[in-house]
């Protein structure tokens, strides 16, 4: 789900709806164009917009007098008292939406259109799809106690549930959460309650990508320590927020921890090396699963550390984790050397800019290709196999992909106060903003991109062909 209040500024949207497509081939590539709706800014609220995964559909909330609606694709739901504004959620699949609304005093989810059972309060940020988009769960509050409900049902009763939004596993399956009771907190796995604790680490939950494994991070004692599989492990002054990763194949674990004042991370119950820090949301297993990378810090120097083997010394390495190729040969990171940015790659370092983007890294689905965002000599360029590409005002933040044979690479960038696409270096047509907050662009398998632009006082749905 994508979020785009702070591309809408000076924007607004009105409930009209505007049929029929629009066909343009004057580029190099054929753009049809879906209508959706009219700015108007006395009714849009700009926080409110969400685009879909897959880019296919766009909501937001209006307000008409006194009361809200939200507006799918142009067509408007119905009027209530109120309607969460962040909290107008669609499913991974992009077909199902869902938000939080009340009237008469009384709060609700309503999901595709339907409203559910009335609460005193539905907690915030606790809606929860699963992949598939088949199950959705909540949290909801009334009369002193809180509980989750699944696919419609609530469950028990406790004294409060977690700040998390319910996990589903990957599968969809299983359900996972927070809850605490008599001043103890306890996890919760598919209505059943696991041991207490007096603190589960928020953001924790993790399910395998089998879905067959569970783990968490916990308090007791004063001490922390890693759940997994229901088994507790080895006890540490303090554990790494955000760390908590299982390996593709399902069979690894790994996180970081803190014993006395050196940080480790933990491999299959393991302690490896020490060092001062090791920088958060940075443990990556590569895609076979043999290798696991992460970000160490001693004193003021960083370096990645690959299988306990340590990598070149930095003054600085980008915060998102390194990032290995679909075969698992390569790997690559930004680093900083007090003066200027670059990534590298398999050892190599590339050239220097002012800026990079860590979390634009990307390699080919091949692995042959490799491309990054970066900033220098006031313009941003896609740097693809270390030749830059064409300069630009701006490249559209977290928008680079490859489509599925590594052939085709595309991008939004801006240029004359203008935004488009870009594909091989090929200019699509230009548009007043191309929203996809900061999610890659969607391109199928047919090398059709799929992307929500504004023209004007227009918003469209876009389909471009590459051809």
């Amino acid at each position: 789900m994508t979020r785009c209040s702070s591309l809408f500024f000076g924007f607004a949207l009105a409930a009209v709806s505007l049929p029929g497509h629009v066909e343009d081939q004057t580029h190099t590539q054929k753009v049809t164009e879906k209508r959706l709706f009219q700015i108007d800014q006395a009714s849009f609220v700009a926080a409110s917009l969400v685009v879909s995964p897959d880019q296919g559909r766009v909501a937001y909330v209006r307000k008409e007098g006194r009361n809200w609606l939200v507006v799918l694709n142009g067509e408007e739901g119905e009027l209530y008292d109120g309607i969460g504004l962040d909290n107008v959620n669609f499913s991974p699949d992009g077909r199902r939406m869902a938000y939080v609304a009340k009237k008469d005093n009384k709060a609700f989810v309503v999901v595709d259109g339907s409203p559910g059972s009335t609460q005193e309060v539905i907690l915030d940020h606790s809606i929860a799809f699963s992949s598939d988009g088949k199950r959705m769960a909540y949290g909801a509050k009334s009369g002193g106690s809180a509980w989750i409900t699944v696919d419609g049902k609530e469950g028990p009763r406790y004294d409060s549930v977690g700040a998390d939004a319910p996990v589903f596993s990957p599968n969809g399956r299983h359900l996972a959460y927070a809850a605490r009771a008599k001043g103890r907190w306890l996890v919760v796995v598919d209505g059943k309650e696991g041991n207490p604790y007096d603190e589960i680490a928020r953001g924790t939950l993790v399910f395998s990508p089998n879905s067959g494994r569970f783990a968490f991070i916990a308090r007791s004692g004063g001490k922390w320590f890693a759940v997994i599989d229901g088994q507790e492990g080895k006890h540490f002054d303090a554990a790494l927020a955000g760390s908590l990763v299982f390996s593709p194949d399902s069979r690894r674990v790994a996180y970081g921890a803190r014993l006395d004042n050196q940080w480790t991370v933990v491999e299959d119950r393991n302690n490896g090396k020490t060092y001062d820090g090791i920088s958060a949301n940075t443990l990556t297993f590569s895609p076979d699963s043999r290798h696991l990378a992460y970000v160490a810090v001693t004193g003021k120097e960083f370096r990645v550390v690959t299988d306990q083997k340590e990598g070149s010394k930095y003054q600085g390495i980008g915060k998102s984790a390194p990032r290995y190729s679909p075969d698992s040969r390569r790997l690559a990171y930004t680093a900083w050397d007090g003066k200027k940015s670059f990534v590298v790659v398999d050892g190599d370092q590339g050239s220097g800019y002012e800026t990079i983007d860590s979390r634009s890294l990307t390699f080919s689905p091949d692995s042959r290709r490799f491309a990054y965002r970066a900033f220098g000599d006031q313009k941003w360029v896609v740097v693809v196999n270390a030749q830059e590409g064409k300069p630009y005002e701006d490249v559209l933040e977290g928008s680079l992909v490859f489509d599925p044979e590594g052939k085709m690479l595309a991008y939004g960038a801006r240029a004359n106060n203008k935004w488009m696409t870009v594909v091989n270096d090929r200019e699509g047509k230009s548009y007043d903003l191309i929203l996809n907050g900061g999610r890659r662009l969607a391109l199928d398998s047919r090398g059709d991109l799929h992307y929500v632009a504004v023209e004007g006082k227009y918003l469209y749905l876009v389909k471009q062909t590459v051809q």
